[in-house]
Formats: structure tokens, C-alpha cells, sequence
């Protein structure tokens, strides 16, 4: 992901053209499109299809159930479940695990901040880095999840002589480093188990059972620890940060050279974890 780019330029970080990037966003590589309208707008049947589904939603319908969705478009079961498993695949829909229904996924409201020019996290997140910056002289940043990929957003480098810091916009593995794992073990579980499938054919040689271990870890904390996983001269504590709908949209971290981390880390933690809730609040979310 570049960040500032339009989706249609890059998918994944590839450059491609828009209508390949339309087909991977909305069928996958794997899939066929269907065939061309025989009318003059010239539209690829499924895409219509899939962005009509995303227009059933508005704010005072925000979640949907499979049956009420298949009434309204007039479809076949199988036909939405179709529709509906891309959108799932593809993060434009997320589900409730506790009722069933469906609803904007991430990639809506990250394209949503695109087409602002400016994302809402990180102008919302900014104020509250520059304080914990402020109070530790370490570097705080902010990631955010792109596929299997994790990609820093904003950062408040450390004035230090020797710091830690990233470069904003490079992607990284998923699966190394707290930051990572705080984006697995947050999101939500069916999305979660689609990391673990897609890192494990990515990635064979990652023991995935021990990865799973420290995710679920990670979500039964509700912050990631110091780890030099990463960089073993590094330690990295970070949080989850939500949006109103109570959904992951990236996470708050600050890294400081082990040498220079106390061993009772806790004041650190209040820090991150008092930040990413303030983070979260500023985007309407709340317990």
C-alpha cells in the first residue's frame, strides 16, 4: 500500500492498471469476469454487483443479514453468498460473529480515507504521538494493515542519538514484530483466520501454531509487550486503535532501544494503551 495513491494505481503495491485493479479488488486474481453488459456503459456484471450490495448500507441500516440482502438484490442464496464471500475475502465487508449480520469492512472506510486526502486516524492520532513523544523522547508511530503487510502511516521520530525509526509507507511482514500481531489479534476472528491461511502459503516456514500462540496472547493482553522479534535490539509495545463501529483500523506503537527500556516497562504501556483509547475515542469509538 501506498499510502496517498489511489487504490486503482496500487493493489498490494503493484502498479496496475484500473481495470486490473478493479478485478483484483472486487473478484480476485483467480476468478473470471463475467461478461460485458450489452448495453453502452460498457460495466463488468459482477463489479455492479458487488458495488450494489455496498449501497444497501447507510447509517441506520449498517448491518445486514444474508437473507435480507439475497431479498433486496433479488438474488439466488447461492448467488449471494458468491457476492458476500469476495466482499468478506476482499476486507469491503467484515461479519458479527455474535449475530450473524454483515457490514462495512476496513477497506470501505481506508478508501473512504483516501478519497478525503487525508486520513481521519492519523489526524486524529497525531497529537496524541506528539505527546507520548514528548514525555519519552522515543519514537511513536502508527500502523496499519495491508493485506499479509503491515505499513507505518505517521511517526514521531525520536530527537535521540541513537532511536528507533521506520520508514513511512514501506510495507513489512505481518507476522514479525508486536505492531504486527497487535493487527492479527484484533481484527476480527474470520478475517484473523484468513491471515493465518494466507501467511502460511506465503510464508511455509513460519511455525504457525507458535504464531497463532503470541496473536491470541496479544488479544488476552490487549496490547503487544516489549519483543525484539524484529530487531533484538529493539523493544516495541503497541495497542489497538477502533473506529466508532468498534472495528481494528490500525494500531498505536512506540519503540525504544532495549538498552534504554526499563525493566518495569508499565508506565510505557500506560502511555500506549492511554493513547490508543484516546486515538479511538477522537474516531467515535467507545466501550
Amino acid at each position: 500500500m501506498i499510502i496517498g495513491e489511489k487504490a486503482a494505481d496500487f493493489i498490494g503495491g503493484i502498479p496496475m492498471s484500473e481495470d486490473a485493479a478493479l478485478k483484483r479488488l472486487i473478484v480476485g486474481d483467480d476468478d473470471k469476469m463475467e461478461t460485458i453488459d450489452n448495453n453502452d456503459r460498457n460495466r463488468v456484471k459482477s463489479i455492479d454487483k458487488a458495488l450494489d450490495v455496498l449501497l444497501l448500507f447507510s447509517r441506520e441500516e449498517n448491518e445486514l443479514a444474508h437473507a435480507e440482502i439475497a431479498r433486496r438484490m433479488g438474488w439466488t442464496t447461492s448467488t449471494a453468498s458468491r457476492i458476500i464471500g469476495t466482499l468478506l475475502e476482499r476486507d469491503f465487508l467484515s461479519k458479527n460473529e455474535d449475530n450473524g449480520k454483515y457490514r462495512l469492512g476496513n477497506m470501505v472506510y481506508y478508501l473512504g480515507a483516501i478519497a478525503r486526502g487525508n486520513s481521519d486516524m492519523r489526524s486524529c492520532a497525531l497529537p496524541v504521538m506528539q505527546k507520548i513523544n514528548q514525555i519519552t523522547n522515543e519514537t511513536v508511530h502508527i500502523f496499519v494493515r495491508d493485506g499479509i503487510s503491515r505499513v507505518c502511516i505517521e511517526q514521531v521520530t525520536s530527537h535521540q542519538t541513537i532511536r528507533m525509526s521506520c520508514e513511512i509507507g514501506v510495507r513489512d511482514v505481518l507476522w514479525i514484530g508486536n505492531t504486527g500481531r497487535v493487527l492479527m489479534a484484533f481484527c476480527e476472528k474470520q478475517k484473523r483466520e484468513e491471515l493465518f491461511r494466507r501467511i502460511h502459503e506465503a510464508a511455509p516456514e513460519v511455525d504457525m501454531k507458535l504464531l497463532r500462540e503470541k496473536v491470541m496472547r496479544v488479544r488476552e493482553k490487549g496490547f503487544a509487550g516489549r519483543d525484539g522479534e524484529w530487531d533484538r535490539h529493539c523493544a516495541c509495545i503497541a495497542a489497538p486503535i477502533f473506529d466508532q463501529n468498534g472495528m481494528l483500523q490500525g494500531c498505536l506503537g512506540i519503540s525504544v532501544p532495549d538498552f534504554r527500556l526499563p525493566e518495569d516497562d508499565s508506565d510505557y504501556v500506560r502511555l500506549i494503551l492511554e493513547g490508543a483509547k484516546e486515538i479511538s475515542l477522537h474516531m467515535g469509538w467507545y466501550q
